[in-house]
């Protein structure tokens, strides 16, 4: 889901990269909220590409 920050809202760019950067933040507590330790430390594994090991002859 985009993070929508409002310009306008913000006294200068720095603070509204500061707004950005903790909508953000947010985003992904959001994201890992209710996965246990080891489902947070998992790191994702490539999958083959379709074909991959193929001979095309």
């Amino acid at each position: 889901m985009p993070v929508i920050v409002n310009p306008e809202a913000c006294q200068s760019e720095c603070g509204a990269l500061l707004a950005y950067l903790d909508a953000q933040r947010g985003g992904i507590r959001r994201s890992v909220h209710g996965l246990t330790e080891e489902q947070a430390r998992s790191v994702p594994r490539a999958a083959p590409a379709p074909g991959a090991g193929r001979s095309s002859t």
